[in-house]
């Protein structure tokens, strides 16, 4: 007869979990700890902080003496009006200077105008000089040529005596660019535009009136599939501003259209003097940036002008002692 062996009873234990969910709460309990230790602050730094942000950012300059409700201020409101509008609208004595130089660019480059090598056109912000780049450089390449120094020579006689802002632009055709020094239209359209900033330093004009803007070929005006079309798209765009505050900042802009709808926002000519001289330092610092930035091209461009040492090809040659030597061939 068969005997039947007990079954074993496994004693199984419920509190496992336990051990999971202690790990679990002290895991838990740690994270909060370290995010309560992370999140206190320096109450009296952050109230610092946070005053002198205000008082940059938002608090408008006041005036130390007290000013009664109905008492108007002592400025002149004429100096704000006149401040106003020789700022946001442009003087008319700037637009009538552009009107004659105008004239004057148009006898001075008739010929080439004639032979549609130069281009005058204008609207009200501007003053716009196109001229083709087959004159003004060779294929490929951001050397002016000589006619490029007589021209942009000339044109500097014009411009020596005005302020008014000046953009150069270059533009290229979308042929694509075979050139060590350039690695795309990018880098020749602002080589060019470079170069002519150049040359209108070199015959007198300030170099804080001047900037420099490259297009490459993304901005054409007529079709890449005709060499005629190809032909106009390489260009120089030589654009005068008809005003002075072009470059102004918009908060330098706010401050002054504040003074013309309100003349008492400034309670002194001090203030608005401080206002220009912000919108001024700021524009200087975007000029400084921008040569910064044609300094850094011009490096970059000479330095990929360099030319590369021929390689170096070894050639088997046989010895007396019957071995081989490996030379380049111009050893004696």
């Amino acid at each position: 007869m068969r005997r039947h062996r007990p079954q074993q009873q496994i004693e199984v234990k419920h509190e496992r979990w336990m051990v999971s969910y202690a790990d679990f709460i002290t895991l838990l309990f740690a994270f909060f700890v370290v995010m309560y230790s992370i999140s206190q602050l320096n109450e009296a730094k952050y109230k610092e902080l946070s005053t002198s942000l205000n008082a940059i950012f938002t608090s408008p300059p006041r005036n130390p003496n007290p000013i009664a409700l109905n008492e108007r201020s002592a400025m002149p409101s004429a100096v704000v009006d006149q401040s106003a509008q020789s700022t946001l609208a442009g003087t008319p004595a700037i637009v009538a200077d552009l009107s004659q130089l105008e004239s004057q660019l148009t006898s001075e480059f008739a010929d080439l105008i004639d032979d549609e090598l130069v281009e005058l056109d204008s609207n009200e912000l501007w003053l716009e000089l196109k001229l083709n780049s087959n004159v003004l450089f060779a294929s490929a390449s951001a050397e002016p040529s000589d006619a490029a120094k007589e021209l942009f020579g000339q044109l500097a006689t014009k411009l020596r005596g005005y302020e008014n802002q000046i953009q150069i632009e270059g533009y290229t055709d979308n042929q694509a660019i075979r050139s060590p020094r350039f690695a795309s239209n990018w880098e020749l359209s602002s080589a060019r535009a470079a170069t002519v900033v150049k040359l209108l330093i070199a015959s007198g004009v300030r170099p804080q009136r001047l900037s420099a803007v490259g297009y490459g070929e993304f901005q054409p005006i007529a079709d890449n599939d005709t060499v005629a079309g190809r032909q106009q798209n390489r260009r120089v765009v030589v654009m005068v501003s008809r005003r002075a505050p072009e470059r102004m900042s918009v908060s330098a802009r706010t401050a002054m259209e504040m003074a013309a709808k309100e003349p008492n926002a400034f309670q002194s000519q001090s203030e608005i003097s401080r206002a220009a001289s912000r919108a001024s330092a700021i524009a200087e610092m975007r000029q400084m940036a921008e040569q910064r930035l044609l300094q850094e091209l011009e490096a970059e461009a000479a330095a990929q002008a360099e030319e590369e040492l021929p390689p170096l090809i070894l050639q088997p040659q046989a010895t007396e002692s019957g071995g081989v030597l490996y030379s380049n061939g111009d050893s004696q």
